[in-house]
This record gives structure tokens, C-alpha cells and sequence, in this order.
């Protein structure tokens, strides 16, 4: 018996190319099925790097609002004021600083390479003129074991003076603010600036 492929030649132009087909389009699908799972890494990657960028980022606000707390609780220094009637035109303007226990507040002159010096200024008004610079108390003289010095400083309490002359009769506020620096046996805070009111009556 004769067969039929062998009968009719040109059936075999047909089944190779039948086969090549089927042999292209499986392995354009093993391809596509190669893509989608690399297309899913790709997904799951970027997903996990927005992750990891989104824990650092809360751990940085994390620390800053930590830090921020711990600044706000070390206030060392309070700060008050008042005034003394010398005469009829003279009054004393008095800033006193409360100091918290192991801690020291510097004087207003400190040696090149030491601390922040304790600074007072005051706000320029047609109602008084300063006499002379601010004055402070003795305080103590020591060998400073962090800037390896001799350092005038304050504990516990000190007062700051400063002589005003008046210009007229009405009563008014004078305006002033203090730059100082405060530091323990290990360690020192930076400048701080706080405001003074001294109220003229």
C-alpha cells in the first residue's frame, strides 16, 4: 500500500514549516512567562526599596524629634528681672540668673579660645541713656577642666547690673537680651539668646 504523504509530495512543504511554528511560538511563550516574572521582581524590588526609604526616613524624623525633646528639658538657666529706683532720673536695671546645680554660667570676660562670655544688650530709645557697661558679681576664678583654662564663672544664682539715666518722666519698658553659655563637668550647651523686659515706672 502506497501512502498518501508518499503520494502527495508537497505535503512535507507544509508540515516542517508547521513544526517550526509550534517550536517559535513556545518558546515566545516561555519569553513572555520570563518577562512577567522579571516584570514582578522588578515590582517586588522597587516596593521594597520605597519601604526601606520610607523606615529611614521615619527614623530620621524619629531622632530629630528626639533630639528637639531632649534640648527643650535642658534649660539650665531662668532668667528674671527688675528694677531699682537710685534717684529721681537713675534707676539700676537687675537680671538675675537662677542657675540648676552642677552648672556653670560664664562671665561676661573670658579668655581667647574659652566659652561664649555672658553679653547683655539693650534697645536704643529717646528714653534713657546707659551709664557705663553691665556689671557682675565676683564669682569664682577656677581652672576649668573643660577648656583647660582659668574661667570666671557663676553657680547657683547671679546678678547683672546696669546703670540707666532717664530722659523724661513717663513710664516705659526697656528692652534688652542676654547671649550666654552654660556648662557641667562634661559638657556644654550652645549659645542661647533670651529676652529681658524691665519695666520703667
Amino acid at each position: 500500500m502506497v501512502s498518501l504523504y508518499n503520494k502527495i509530495p508537497h505535503l512535507s512543504q507544509y508540515v516542517l514549516p508547521c513544526k517550526y511554528f509550534e517550536l517559535v511560538n513556545q518558546k515566545k511563550k516561555e519569553e513572555d512567562e520570563k518577562s512577567v516574572i522579571h516584570s514582578n521582581n522588578t515590582f517586588k524590588n522597587k516596593k521594597q526599596l520605597k519601604i526601606n526609604t520610607m523606615k529611614k526616613v521615619i527614623l530620621l524624623l524619629a531622632l530629630f524629634v528626639f533630639a528637639i525633646g531632649n534640648s527643650q528639658i535642658l534649660e539650665p538657666v531662668k532668667w528674671s528681672t527688675k528694677v531699682v529706683k537710685i534717684s529721681k532720673t537713675e534707676y539700676e536695671l537687675i537680671a538675675t540668673a537662677t542657675v540648676d546645680a552642677n552648672w556653670h554660667l560664664y562671665s561676661q570676660t573670658v579668655p581667647e579660645g574659652g566659652p561664649i562670655a555672658t553679653a547683655f544688650s539693650f534697645k536704643s530709645s529717646a528714653n534713657y541713656l546707659k551709664k557705663g557697661n553691665t556689671k557682675e558679681e565676683e564669682g569664682h576664678t577656677v581652672n576649668d577642666p573643660i577648656f583647660k583654662m582659668k574661667i570666671k564663672y557663676f553657680s547657683n544664682k547671679a546678678s547683672f547690673k546696669q546703670r540707666i539715666q532717664l530722659k523724661n518722666k513717663a513710664p516705659f519698658k526697656v528692652n534688652g537680651v542676654v547671649e550666654f553659655m552654660v556648662c557641667d563637668d562634661t559638657r556644654c550647651l550652645p549659645p542661647t539668646e533670651v529676652d529681658l523686659v524691665f519695666n520703667i515706672k
